[in-house]
């Protein structure tokens, strides 16, 4: 059993924002990001799992889709180059 559930998910979300800094640092970097992905894709389900157990649910699908959305929008600009107001293709932004 979970002792310190705190401390635990504080750890998690250092990890997760961690991964996300270092993602959005590779920029075009595909080789890299998709190097780390699974990694980050566990620290969200480690997080997300902990705060169920917890009954932290809102907060926990809050990340669950932050996870999601940092793969949708990496996914509308590396695959369909998604253009800004101004019809130029921008970089990939730092954070979702």
């Amino acid at each position: 059993m979970l002792m310190n559930h705190t401390g635990i998910i504080a750890s998690y979300e250092k990890c997760n924002k961690e991964y996300e800094d270092i993602r959005a640092n590779l920029g075009t970097d595909d080789g890299l990001k998709i190097s780390i992905r699974y990694l980050h894709t566990r620290v969200h389900q480690a997080l997300a799992y902990t705060m169920l157990h917890v009954d932290q649910v809102k907060e926990a699908l809050l990340g669950a889709d932050r996870g999601r959305a940092t793969a949708l929008r990496d996914l509308l600009f590396h695959k369909f180059e998604v253009k800004n107001e101004y019809g130029k293709a921008t970089e990939c932004p730092k954070n979702v």
